[in-house]
This record gives structure tokens, sequence and C-alpha cells, in this order.
């Protein structure tokens, strides 16, 4: 869950402090492989905790939260500098189909990462 609110609060400062879209893609693709990869450690070794399919949709959801957590963020930051839109309004207007491309590309990173993980060393 940590990797999901920083990588929230990463979006959130670029697009809303930095005021830029570049980089956010990285950001989304790097935050959803460490949160896929994160989660699926709880689907392996001795006595697994969930199994492999539940350990991907928990990954998927970290993955869609982080990149509404940070629109929302990215809101409240416009808002406290005067913008009276409504959140849904205000990032269509702004970003376009980037909110949405960027929940995608988090997911696809996340669901790779939780079917594909955990990395581990040999012995």
């Amino acid at each position: 869950m940590g990797v999901a609110v920083a990588g929230a609060l990463a979006l959130a400062v670029i697009l809303g402090v930095i005021l830029v879209t570049t980089g956010t893609f990285v950001v989304s693709l790097l935050a959803g492989g460490a949160i896929g990869l994160l989660v699926s450690g709880t689907s392996v070794g001795p006595a697994p905790v969930m199994t492999r399919g539940r350990t991907m949709r928990i990954a998927i959801g970290l993955a869609l939260g982080m990149v509404a957590l940070a629109g929302i963020a990215t809101w409240l930051l416009a808002r406290s500098e005067g913008g009276v839109m409504d959140p849904i309004s205000y990032l269509w207007t702004t970003f376009g189909l980037g909110i949405p491309a960027q929940a995608v590309v988090a997911v696809l990173a996340a669901a790779w990462g939780a079917a594909s993980g955990p990395v581990r060393w040999r012995e």
C-alpha cells in the first residue's frame, strides 16, 4: 500500500505542482509494476496467504486506487488555487484521456507484476 501512496504522491506532484505531464506514464508503469511484484509475494511460499487470482485483483485495485488518489489530489491542489469545477470535469478538461491512459498503464503493469513475481534470488 505504501508504493501506491508514494506513486499517487509522485503523480500529484508532477501533475499538480510542477504542472507537466511528462513522466507520468513512467511513474504509473514503475509504481504499478512494483505494486504487482510486492503483492505477489503473498501467493507463494510454504504457506501462501492468498491465491494468485486474488493477488492479481488486489494489485489491480491498488493500481487503480493510486491513479484515482493522484487525480483527487491534483484536483484539490487546483481547487485550492481558485478552481471551481468538479473533479471529473476538471480532470477531463485539463488532461483529457491522460488520466484514464495512466490507469490502463498502471493496471497492466500491476497485472504483469502480480503474474510474474515475486522476484527472488537463487540460492
